[in-house]
C-alpha cells in the first residue's frame, strides 16, 4: 500500500516489496509497474468515450481502479449525463495525514480581505469551547487557489436564502411550544433547494461574466473550455448532493426529531446502505442512458420502460452494446452472451427482480454450473431477494422504505435468504475461484463475482475488506472506482448481526476508505497527463502554470469516493482546501446537510474509538470560515447561528431549535469584527431603549430574545475592550442597555484621561472623544428627570455611578482650568466639589469620603488633583502677596492679609489631609514644600 501511495503521488515509478496478501499486496505489486502502464480513467467524474471494455487485462490499475489497456469508461452521473473536462487542477497527492483530521489542526491566519479579519473568537463572557478552540480557518487555503472565474453572486445569495429559510423553520419550531426541530426534514429541503439553484443555471462560478470578459479580447484567459470547466465543478457538487440524499434516505431517525443514533451497527450499516443506493442508482441511470442513446441513433430497437421487467431488457441491450454485438442496422452478431454478464449488471443496480427475469430468459446450459442443484441454489437466492424487493426499484430502496425508525427493513433483508442457501452459494463461489482464469473479465469472471455477491458478505474478501489472494476472482468486475466501492460496500452491508458486527462492518468500510486515501487525489483527479501518459505531478503542474488552480472536478473526484466509504471529514476538508472559494461554499453546505440529517461529519475508523470525540469541529470550521468570506453581516449571521455545541461523547446538540453556546461565541466575534452595529443591533433611542433604524427587527433580534441580545452585545463589548477598542465597547454597552457597565466604562476611560503627561495627537484625540461622549451621555440621559437609564441604574442599586461620573467630568474641567492657569476658577470649582477639608473638624470626614471614592479616581488622578489644588492655592497666594507692595487703603490691605491667611490655612489642611490619606508618589512631600513657601 505504501508503494502504491508513493506511485500515485509522483505519477509513476516506485517499487517496494509487497508484504502480506490481499488487496494491499496486489496494489503494491501493481504500483511497481505503474510508470510503464497507461493511466486509464475509471471514475464517474472523468470524461471520455463510452465502453467498459471486455478485452485486455482486467487487473485494476495502480493509479486508477480501471482495467489497464481498456478504453476510458463513460463518465456518468445519476441522470446518465456525461461530465465535461476542466482546465487547470489541484496540487499533487494529499495523503491521509493531510486530510484525515484536517479540521482539528492549527488555525490558519488571514482571510483575504473578507468581512472579518478572523472569525475565530477569543475567550470572553461566553468562554470558548472545544469546537471553537480546535476549529480551522479554511479561508487562506481557498485564497491560494486560482479559480477559473469569480464566484457567482447569485449562487452566494441563493445559498444564503436557503440557510435563512432553514433558520426560520427552526425558529418557528421553537415558537410553537418548544417542539423539537425536525432537522432531517430541513436537510432534505436544503438539498432540494440547492438542486433548484443549480438547475436554473445559477452556477457557482460567474461563467457568463467570464465569457464576456474573454470575448472582449481583454486579458481574461477564460476560454469556452474553461467556462465548461467551471460549470463542471457544479456537476461534482450535484453528484455529492446525490450521495448525501441517499445517506439521508437511509439514515435511521429517532423518535424525537431527526438525529441518528450514533455509531451503532444499525447506523453504520444504514450509511453503507446509502452508499449502495447511490452507486446502484447512478449505474442504473448510466445503463438506461446508454441504451436510450443507442435507440435514438437507430442502432437498437425501442425497449420497455425502466421498471424491473423492462430493465432486464435494457440490461441485455446494454451488454450487447458493450460487446459490440449490435450492428449499425440494429441486428446482433456473434455468439450468445453468458447470462452471468447480464446477471452482474442487474446485481450492480441492486435489482433482483431484473436478475430473476434474466434467469428465466436464459437457458440453463449457459450458466456453466456442475448440476441443476447448483443452478437451483442461485435461483433460490435471487428469488428470495426478489421477493424482498417487491415493486421497488432495488433491494436498497426496499430496505429503506420498510425500515422505519428502528432499521427493521435492514434486518429483514439480512435474513431474507435462508442460511443453507447462503452456505451452498459459498461452496459454489469457492469452486468458481478454483476454475477462474486469472484476471480476465470473461464469463467465468462474471460468474465468480456474481456468486461472491450472492454469498452475502460471507466470502473471505468481504469479511476483512480485502481481495482474496487465492484466485483473485472476487474483483473481476471491478473495472471502475464505483464498481470496486459497490462490491466492497456490499460485503460490509451483509455482515451478519453478531456481538462483533459493528466492528466488522466498521472494519470493512474503513478499510475501503484507507485504500482510497492511500491512492490519494492524483489517482482520481483527471488533471491531464504527461507525454508518457502518467498523471501530472506537482512539478509538471507548476511548469504549466496551473499549480494553484483547483482540480478539474473542484475536488469532488476524490471526495465522492471518500464519502462512499464514510470518510466525510477527509472528503469535505479536501474540497474546502483545494476547491477555492467554490469548494469552501460547497463543502460548507454539504456538511450542513449531512449534520442536519444525522450523519456524523467525521471519518469512520476501526476501531470506532478512534473517531473524533467532537463531531462538530469540521462543521464549526466550515461554517465560520465561509461566514468570514461574506461581505455583509446579515448572511454571515445566518451561518454562524447554525454552529452546533458538543454534548457528551461528541453528540451534537443543535437539534432543539435553540442556538448553541458555541454559536454565540462566534456571533459575539461577528459583532465586534464586522462593526455593523446598526444592522445587527439597531440604534439607541433618546429614552435609552434600543430600536431598529428601519422600523422592523434588527438582525440579532430575529434569532435571539431581548435578554440574549443584551448578553451578546455585552460580551462583544468585553471583546472590544480586550482588543483595545473602547469606543466600540461603549457603543455596544449602550445598545445592550447595560448602563451600569457603560457608566463604569465611561468613568474608567475618563479617569484615565484626567492627567496626560507628554500627550501626543492620538492621546489628545482620545481625550476629546471620551469627553464628548461623556457630555452627550449626560445631556441625553442624566438631565430632564427620571428616564429609562436612571430606572435601570436604580433597579441595580448603582445610582452612585452617576455621582462618580459627575465628579470626573468636573475634575476634567478643573484640570483644564489649571492648564489654562485660571487658578481662581480652578480653586472655585474644586472647593465647590468638597473633596478637601475646609476646617479642622472636617478632616476625618473628608478622609472617609476619599476612602469611599470609586477606584477609577484613586491613585494617579486623585494625587494629581491634590497637587493641582495646592498649585492653585500657592499661585493665588503668590499673586495676592505681590499686591501688598502697591498703594492700598488699610481696609484693602486687611482684606488681602485675611485672604492670604485663609489660603495658608487651606494649604495646611490639605497637607494634613494628604498625609492621612497616605498618598504615594511624592505628592505629600511636594505639597508640603509648596505650603512652606506660603508665608
Amino acid at each position: 500500500a505504501a508503494a502504491a501511495a508513493a506511485a500515485s503521488s509522483g505519477g509513476g515509478g516506485g517499487g517496494g516489496g509487497a508484504a502480506g496478501g490481499g488487496l494491499a499486496a496486489r496494489l503494491a505489486q501493481e504500483a511497481q509497474t505503474a510508470a510503464q502502464t497507461p493511466r486509464i480513467g475509471a471514475a464517474a467524474w472523468a470524461s471520455g468515450p463510452s465502453g467498459r471494455g471486455d478485452t485486455g487485462p482486467a487487473t485494476p490499475h495502480a493509479l486508477r481502479f480501471g482495467p489497464s489497456g481498456a478504453p476510458t469508461p463513460m463518465a456518468y452521473d445519476r441522470h446518465g449525463a456525461a461530465i465535461g473536462g476542466n482546465q487547470g487542477g489541484g496540487g499533487g497527492r494529499l495523503d491521509g495525514a493531510d486530510i484525515g483530521g484536517g479540521a482539528a489542526g492549527a488555525t490558519v491566519d488571514g482571510s483575504g480581505g473578507n468581512l472579518l479579519e478572523s472569525i475565530y473568537p477569543t475567550s470572553g463572557r461566553f468562554g470558548t469551547t472545544t469546537s471553537s478552540d480546535r476549529a480551522v480557518n479554511f479561508v487562506s487555503d481557498a485564497a491560494r487557489v486560482v479559480p477559473p472565474a469569480p464566484l457567482s453572486e447569485g449562487s452566494i445569495n441563493d445559498h444564503a436564502i436557503l440557510v435563512a429559510a432553514l433558520n426560520d423553520s427552526r425558529r418557528r419550531a421553537g415558537e410553537g411550544g418548544g417542539e423539537r426541530w425536525q432537522a432531517a426534514a430541513s436537510a432534505e429541503q436544503l438539498v432540494d433547494g440547492i438542486r433548484g439553484i443549480l438547475s436554473t443555471g445559477v452556477t457557482t462560478y460567474c461563467t457568463t461574466a467570464a465569457a464576456a470578459a474573454g470575448g472582449r479580447g481583454g486579458t481574461s484567459s477564460m476560454s469556452a473550455a474553461s467556462i465548461a470547466a467551471a460549470q463542471a465543478v457544479d456537476q461534482g457538487y450535484i453528484t455529492a448532493l446525490d450521495v448525501a440524499s441517499s445517506l439521508l434516505l437511509m439514515t435511521p431517525k429517532n423518535a424525537v426529531g431527526g438525529f441518528g443514533a450514533g455509531r451503532t451497527t444499525s447506523h453504520c450499516r444504514s450509511q453503507v446502505l446509502g452508499s449502495l443506493h447511490h452507486l446502484a442508482e447512478q449505474y442504473r441511470s448510466h445503463i438506461l442512458a446508454t441504451v436510450s442513446r443507442s435507440v435514438m441513433a437507430g442502432s437498437s430497437s425501442p425497449l420497455g420502460g425502466g421498471g424491473s421487467d423492462g430493465f432486464a431488457a435494457n440490461v441485455a441491450a446494454f451488454v450487447d452494446l458493450e460487446l459490440g454485438r449490435v450492428t449499425p442496422t440494429g441486428a446482433t452478431s456473434g455468439a450468445a452472451v453468458s447470462p452471468w454478464k447480464r446477471m452482474y449488471h442487474c446485481l450492480r443496480c441492486g435489482d433482483f427482480v431484473a436478475a430473476l427475469a434474466t434467469l428465466d430468459q436464459m437457458p440453463a446450459s449457459g450458466y456453466d454450473l456442475d448440476s441443476a442443484a447448483d443452478l437451483a441454489t442461485v435461483a433460490t437466492a435471487v428469488k428470495c431477494l426478489s421477493a424482498f424487493q417487491g415493486v421497488k426499484r432495488s433491494i436498497w430502496l426496499a430496505a429503506a422504505e420498510t425500515s422505519g425508525a428502528s432499521g427493521g427493513g435492514i434486518e429483514i433483508l439480512l435474513s431474507s435468504v435462508p442460511s443453507d442457501v447462503v452456505t451452498s452459494a459459498i461452496e459454489l463461489y469457492r469452486a468458481a475461484t478454483m476454475t477462474a482464469t486469472g484476471c480476465n473479465v470473461d464469463d467465468s469472471g462474471y460468474r465468480t463475482v456474481c456468486l461472491s455477491l450472492l454469498c452475502l458478505g460471507s466470502t473471505p474478501r468481504m469479511n476483512d475488506g480485502s481481495d482474496a489472494a487465492d484466485g483473485n476472482g472476487a474483483s473481476f468486475a471491478a473495472s471502475t472506482v464505483e464498481d470496486y466501492l459497490y462490491e466492497g460496500c456490499w460485503g460490509a452491508f451483509f455482515q451478519q448481526n453478531t456481538d462483533t458486527a459493528v466492528s466488522v462492518v466498521n472494519g470493512v468500510v474503513s478499510s475501503l476508505g484507507e485504500t482510497v486515501r492511500h491512492f490519494g487525489p492524483s489517482h482520481f483527479e483527471d488533471d491531464g497527463e504527461t507525454g508518457e501518459g502518467r498523471p501530472l505531478g506537482t512539478a509538471s503542474r507548476t511548469a504549466l502554470g496551473i499549480a494553484n488552480h483547483p482540480p478539474l472536478s473542484g475536488g469532488w473526484a476524490f471526495a465522492i469516493p471518500l464519502m462512499a466509504c464514510q470518510q466525510f471529514e477527509s472528503a469535505l476538508t479536501y474540497v474546502a482546501k483545494v476547491g477555492g472559494p467554490a469548494g469552501l461554499l460547497q463543502a460548507t453546505h454539504l456538511a450542513l446537510v449531512l449534520h442536519l440529517g444525522g450523519v456524523d461529519v467525521v471519518d469512520l475508523r476501526s476501531p470506532p474509538l478512534l473517531v473524533s470525540s467532537d463531531r462538530s469541529i469540521l462543521l464549526t470550521s466550515l461554517l465560520s470560515s465561509y461566514a468570514s468570506t461574506l461581505t455583509k453581516a446579515a448572511p454571515a449571521l445566518e451561518y454562524l447561528v447554525l454552529i452546533p455545541d458538543s454534548g457528551p461523547n461528541g453528540a451534537c446538540m443543535s437539534f432543539t431549535g435553540t442556538i448553541s453556546r458555541t454559536a454565540k461565541v462566534y456571533v459575539q466575534s461577528l459583532i465586534v469584527k464586522s462593526g455593523a452595529f446598526d444592522d445587527l443591533a439597531g440604534v439607541v433611542s433618546p429614552d435609552g431603549s434600543r430600536i431598529s433604524p428601519t422600523g422592523g427587527q434588527a438582525l440579532l433580534d430575529v434569532h435571539f430574545s431581548g435578554s440574549e441580545v443584551s448578553d451578546l452585545l455585552c460580551a462583544a463589548s468585553d471583546e472590544a475592550l480586550r482588543r483595545g477598542n473602547g469606543r466600540d465597547a461603549a457603543e455596544l454597552l449602550s445598545l445592550a442597555g447595560r448602563y451600569v457597565e457603560l457608566l463604569s466604562l465611561l468613568n474608567t476611560e475618563l479617569a484615565s484621561l484626567l492627567v496626560i503627561e507628554d500627550p501626543d495627537q492620538e492621546m489628545l484625540e482620545k481625550r476629546v472623544f471620551w469627553r464628548t461622549a461623556g457630555d452627550n451621555f449626560h445631556s441625553i440621559h442624566l438631565t430632564g428627570g427620571r428616564n429609562h437609564v436612571l430606572a435601570n441604574l436604580e433597579a441595580q442599586n448603582r445610582v452612585d455611578l452617576t455621582s462618580t461620573f459627575a465628579l470626573i467630568m468636573n475634575l476634567m474641567v478643573f484640570f483644564d482650568r489649571c492648564q489654562d492657569r485660571d487658578w481662581g476658577g480652578a480653586w472655585s470649582l474644586i472647593d465647590e466639589l468638597g473633596l478637601f477639608p475646609s476646617g479642622e473638624d472636617g478632616v476625618s470626614q473628608k478622609v472617609a469620603k476619599y476612602q469611599a471614592l470609586d477606584s477609577a479616581l484613586k491613585g494617579k488622578p486623585f494625587r494629581h488633583a491634590v497637587a493641582c489644588t495646592m498649585e492653585s492655592l500657592f499661585q493665588q497666594h503668590s499673586a495676592l502677596k505681590s499686591r501688598l507692595g502697591s498703594s492700598h487703603t488699610s481696609h484693602e490691605a486687611g482684606s488681602i492679609h485675611q485672604r492670604l491667611g485663609d489660603l495658608r490655612k487651606r494649604a495646611r489642611l490639605l497637607v494634613t489631609f494628604a498625609g492621612l490619606c497616605r498618598l504615594d508618589g511624592g505628592v505629600s512631600a511636594k505639597i508640603a514644600r509648596m505650603e512652606a513657601y506660603m508665608v
